[in-house]
């Protein structure tokens, strides 16, 4: 099993597929992949909402910038989610660029992240 430097240690979970009703599990996933899937629920998941399944330290508070100032929070969105990458990948988390968009009356963030792996 690959080892991960930061607080995140382990490279192997469950994979995730994309079905029609949502995700399933199916599987295991491994390497850059468990990695890229860990980050993709980390910015999906909403901070304390499923505190059942993961430590109250996952996620992102997203909730509270529904309906704000687009720039407002598209920043405070890119610093929530710098943080969350901080606390759960620790030193191993290198960097993160962000790509705000609107799209379609929606605000889009597109992020790309640097982590030692």
């Amino acid at each position: 099993m690959s080892k991960f430097y930061g607080k995140y240690s382990s490279s192997k979970t469950y994979a995730l597929h994309k079905d029609g009703c949502g995700y399933s599990i199916n599987g295991f996933v491994e390497g850059k992949d468990a990695v890229r899937q860990d980050l993709f629920l980390l910015v999906s998941t909403e901070r304390s909402i499923y505190s059942d399944i993961y430590s109250g330290f996952f996620g992102v508070d997203r909730r509270d910038l529904i309906g704000r100032d687009y720039h407002y929070a598209a920043v405070e969105l890119s610093e929530r989610i710098k943080d969350a990458l901080f606390m759960r990948y620790g030193e191993a988390f290198k960097s993160a660029v962000f790509k705000n968009e609107r799209y379609s009356g929606k605000a889009l963030a597109v992020v790309y992240v640097d982590i030692c792996y």
